[in-house]
């Protein structure tokens, strides 16, 4: 980098193709996140079938604010499985 170089000069490059700021320390981080995810929604999975609900109301579990009402709901509601028994 030049001292003085305008801005717009450095990052005209970036501008033409916007995956070249695309590195691999990103895709590093994404697949972090990705397992993060995964292994974080399968025991809520596992429980909230458990309970006798559809395990897909675990991804509730990935909207913010609606975790919590979902964390609440789960605590208070009747389970299908505790009335089987």
């Amino acid at each position: 980098m030049e001292f003085g170089a305008h801005p717009a000069v450095i990052h005209s490059a970036a501008k033409e193709n916007p995956m070249d700021m695309f590195s691999l320390g990103h895709t590093f981080v994404l697949i972090c996140v990705l397992a993060i995810a995964v292994l974080s929604v399968f025991p809520i999975f596992r429980i909230v079938s458990r309970t006798g609900h559809s395990g897909w109301w675990s991804l509730l579990a990935f909207i913010p604010g609606l975790n919590w009402i979902f964390v609440w709901v789960f605590a208070f509601v009747r389970w299908p499985a505790v009335d089987r028994q």
